[in-house]
């Protein structure tokens, strides 16, 4: 077995309300796991003091100046040599599941499910749907075979200094905070295609090893989610991996499928924090009205409605299992 060192979370002003909730989700079922946070303060700084000081929770050093879509690579370049697990703020721990992932000993590893080969329609398939576009990528690295898997970023396991900053920075045009992939249009979804490139033509090369496991369910898959049990959760019992809703997100948990799982975490997160209940619905009313998407101004625009306060403070207080995304607009 080869030890997890660490977990660090990745986040941001906007999605920090989640960052809570996953942490919270990981103190439930690993108590003393060291964790820490790497701060993407492009948009604005943010106050970490209370999670902190309540959760045993550090924060990374990294260089300034931020780095936007980029910031995540900072885990990559760690001075000290250690295993992490990295995570985006909107995924929550469903169970204990390090040991698994501690059976493996390879520098990275990935979330793959598939056990059979994709016929190569299917690997182009794959690679346009947010990771890169393989004819032009062959344009620049004419050896680059599509493999048979693909993995998404916000949650991996990874070797810090395994990966240079000197080799990412050969993919990057411009300085931080302006950073932007050099070839639009070949790299999508900034560090997921680059990644995917990067250490897949790092494994063929011998020069790191990556292991595939199945470990996250993906709230998009109505069929992963469903029938998870709050109950399971609530008595630490469980399912071995994490939930991970990598799609358009709303700015409060009833509109999130398994809105109930972001609230028993939410709660617990709340129950260790002085005024808890007041700061949470006062966070929530906040956030938003400052984040209410477009589509949802001109909703209300068209149909002459409004938000409903207290329904939504009534509905985020009992998250149902569906998402309810627009249900406090009358």
């Amino acid at each position: 077995m080869k030890r997890i060192d660490r977990i660090i979370v990745v986040c941001c002003e906007r999605d920090f309300w989640l960052t809570r909730i996953c942490v919270a989700s990981i103190r439930h079922w690993y108590p003393d796991m060291p964790v820490g946070l790497i701060k993407d303060v492009s948009l604005g700084d943010f106050d970490t003091r209370e999670l902190e000081s309540h959760w045993d929770v550090s924060v990374v050093a990294v260089p300034d100046p931020p780095r936007g879509p980029f910031t995540k690579f900072e885990a990559f370049h760690l001075p000290v040599r250690e295993r992490i697990l990295l995570l985006d703020s909107d995924t929550v721990f469903l169970g204990r599941f390090l040991e698994i992932l501690e059976e493996h000993d390879e520098d990275f590893v990935v979330n793959w499910g598939g056990t059979e080969p994709l016929s190569a329609e299917t690997r182009r398939k794959y690679a346009l749907d947010g990771y890169y576009h393989p004819e032009k990528l062959r344009g620049i690295v004419p050896d680059f075979e599509i493999p048979d898997y693909f993995f998404n970023t916000g949650h991996m396991v990874v070797t810090t200094s395994v990966l240079s900053r000197e080799r990412v920075a050969g993919w990057l045009a411009g300085h931080a905070p302006k950073e932007s992939v050099r070839c639009p249009g070949v790299l999508l979804k900034y560090d997921q295609g680059l990644l995917n490139v990067l250490l897949v033509q790092m494994r063929r090369r011998g020069e790191c090893t990556l292991g595939l496991c199945d470990f996250v369910r993906w709230s998009i898959h109505r069929e992963m989610v469903w029938d998870i049990e709050l109950e399971r959760i609530r008595a630490r019992r469980g399912y071995p991996g994490l939930l991970h809703w990598a799609e358009l997100k709303t700015s409060h948990k009833t509109g999130f499928i398994r809105g109930d799982l972001l609230g028993f975490y939410e709660d617990l997160y709340y129950s260790r924090i002085p005024d808890g209940e007041w700061k949470r619905n006062f966070r929530l009313l906040r956030r938003v009205r400052r984040q209410a998407p477009l589509r949802v101004r001109k909703i209300m625009e068209m149909t002459n409605k409004s938000m409903d306060f207290r329904e939504l403070l009534r509905l985020e207080a009992r998250p149902s299992k569906e998402a309810n995304p627009y249900a406090f607009i009358r």
